[in-house]
């Protein structure tokens, strides 16, 4: 009794000194009641401290609740604090949490927040999310996001995809997509990609696109290739073009090519056409036939015929003789 301050007994409330409770009197700490303070004990809210758990109390470090902003823990959720974990909020590293802008941690979408996968969090680069369009990640579609392969979204390289349009990524067919090789999408010259016609591309043929021989695709000549007639490959007969001797067609003359009549062309018997040795063929000599006597020729008397003596024969002459008495 004599430790008792006679100014202080004189400020006690009766009515409150009767609902003390003598036990909970009994435990307290004589050091740590010097040390409250009387503006803050008056603005204590007697329902919540009955409310308060004495072995969490216990567990409270005087430095941290010092540290406590007022105004901040007036706006805490009773229900939202009760529902932390608080092991979770242990781990909390109080530098990061310091740097949390709570306009966007109210924004936050709890179901969202709970699906998250604290290890995949911890490997998030801030930087990297600082740079985050919110607008663009609020478009995400969360399946496709979870079909994402995180190898290949590691191996993506950063300035290829901001050039990326935005509008054909959304017409890619994402079945086609997961076809693709990656080796050979590897391979693609991103200028020629670029100047190839979005028009034509969807009008090529897949099945005969897989069939292709990549070797010889490299080996032709682009300048040529663009003064090719759709039209007329389109009309190609793929099993003859099998069968084609890229040696034969290299040499071919283009300028003579163009002037070949087509409906000739189809009318040729294929298997004479190989018989035929063309060395020995003398163009100058060709180009002079009449078409309509070569239509009239026997082949079995041509066959019969003795080249050496053919060769000697007077052009001139021949000329003059006369078909009919023959």
């Amino acid at each position: 009794m004599q430790k008792l301050n006679p100014r202080r007994v004189k400020k006690l409330n009766p009515k409150r000194v009767k609902k003390l409770n003598p036990r909970r009197v009994k435990k307290l700490n004589p050091r740590r009641v010097k040390k409250l303070n009387p503006r803050r004990v008056k603005k204590l809210n007697p329902r919540r401290v009955k409310k308060l758990n004495p072995r969490r109390v216990k567990k409270l470090n005087p430095r941290r609740v010092k540290k406590l902003n007022p105004r901040r823990v007036k706006k805490l959720n009773p229900r939202r604090v009760k529902k932390l974990n608080p092991r979770r909020v242990k781990k909390l590293n109080p530098r990061r949490v310091k740097k949390l802008n709570p306009r966007r941690v109210k924004k936050l979408n709890p179901r969202r927040v709970k699906k998250l996968n604290p290890r995949r969090v911890k490997k998030l680069n801030p930087r990297r999310v600082k740079k985050l369009n919110p607008r663009r990640v609020k478009k995400l579609n969360p399946r496709r996001v979870k079909k994402l392969n995180l190898r290949r979204v590691k191996k993506l390289n950063l300035r290829r995809v901001k050039k990326l349009n935005p509008r054909r990524v959304k017409k890619l067919n994402l079945r086609r997509v997961k076809k693709l090789n990656l080796r050979r999408v590897k391979k693609l010259n991103l200028r020629r990609v670029k100047k190839l016609n979005p028009r034509r591309v969807k009008k090529l043929n897949l099945r005969r696109v897989k069939k292709l021989n990549l070797r010889r695709v490299k080996k032709l000549n682009l300048r040529r290739v663009k003064k090719l007639n759709l039209r007329r490959v389109k009309k190609l007969n793929l099993r003859r073009v099998k069968k084609l001797n890229l040696r034969r067609v290299k040499k071919l003359n283009l300028r003579r090519v163009k002037k070949l009549n087509l409906r000739r062309v189809k009318k040729l018997n294929l298997r004479r056409v190989k018989k035929l040795n063309l060395r020995r063929l003398n163009l100058r000599r060709v180009k002079k036939l009449n078409p309509r006597r070569v239509k009239k020729l026997n082949l079995r008397r041509v066959k019969k015929l003795n080249l050496r003596r053919v060769k000697k024969l007077n052009l001139r002459r021949v000329k003059k003789l006369n078909l009919r008495r023959m």
